[in-house]
């Protein structure tokens, strides 16, 4: 039962573990960066809000994320939010493919015990020719298909306040694409963060994505229309005071097409 209530969280807005610092722009001449590895391995498939379907064959997916920040002012940063490379398999298919890329300018709006920031965002994917398999599950059209290609853009709002003890952000904003079927979205997003150790840190966070319009086809690995209630623990130790090593593990409480299996994360934070 725990394997189907977890599942991808694919969305190409703020990967994890970056709202962190969403509310707050980097001082300037100053950075933040993340590269991390994210993979899916399951047969089973969200078709919509708790209903699962089994595919026949075992589906995976693993993509390497790449993110930083660099401020240009200490009220403007430049964010960068990237997929250089991923491989997906079904059924004996090996499909490698190029993912997404994001550029945003995020500026510091408010400053003070509560901080607010502003972001506008703008990118692709590029398209694929053939999908990396296909199902046919209760007369429903199964897709695994890892890149819908489109361009890009929207805005958020973020806001944020710091403890002693750790942090709190939220975020909300909209996407909008080119391709005719990937309708626009709504996002919002909420992480509590706490300073366990020294060298440690904990975040719990809760993600919405909402898109517009009817879920169809189905796609499988979630690039394509899905809604979805996400939420996940990451976990950070910094070895050095610069470099840390992370993981998570993300899960939905519901979900209209996507990936009805664990998504793990392992990657490298540099500050």
């Amino acid at each position: 039962m725990l394997l189907r209530k977890l599942a991808c969280i694919a969305l190409l807005t703020l990967l994890p573990g970056t709202a962190l610092a969403s509310a707050w722009t980097r001082p300037k001449g100053t950075g933040y960066a993340k590269i991390w590895d994210r993979s899916l391995i399951g047969k089973q498939a969200y078709i919509q809000g708790r209903e699962t379907a089994a595919l026949p064959s075992t589906y995976q997916d693993h993509q390497l994320g790449l993110y930083g920040e660099w401020g240009v002012t200490d009220d403007l940063t430049l964010v960068l939010n990237a997929t250089p490379f991923g491989v997906a398999r079904y059924a004996g298919n090996t499909d490698p493919y190029i993912g997404g890329l994001v550029l945003a300018g995020r500026y510091q709006l408010v400053r003070g015990p509560m901080m607010v920031a502003g972001e506008l965002h703008a990118g692709g994917r590029p398209s694929k020719s053939e999908d990396t398999g296909t199902a046919v599950v209760d007369g429903r059209e199964l897709i695994i298909n890892p890149v819908v290609g489109t361009l890009l853009g929207g805005a958020a709002v973020h806001v944020g306040t710091g403890f002693t003890w750790g942090w709190l952000t939220g975020h909300a904003g909209a996407r909008f694409h080119s391709a005719e079927a990937l309708h626009p979205a709504l996002y919002a997003g909420l992480q509590l963060g706490w300073h366990a150790l020294k060298s440690l840190d904990l975040a719990l966070h809760v993600n919405l994505w909402h898109a517009l319009g009817a879920i169809e086809p189905i796609q499988v690995l979630g690039s394509g229309q899905t809604r979805y209630l996400g939420f996940g623990l990451g976990l950070t130790w910094w070895m050095t005071q610069r470099v840390g090593l992370h993981a998570g593990l993300d899960g939905v409480a519901y979900a209209y097409a996507n990936a009805a299996t664990p998504s793990l994360l392992l990657g490298v934070e540099l500050r």
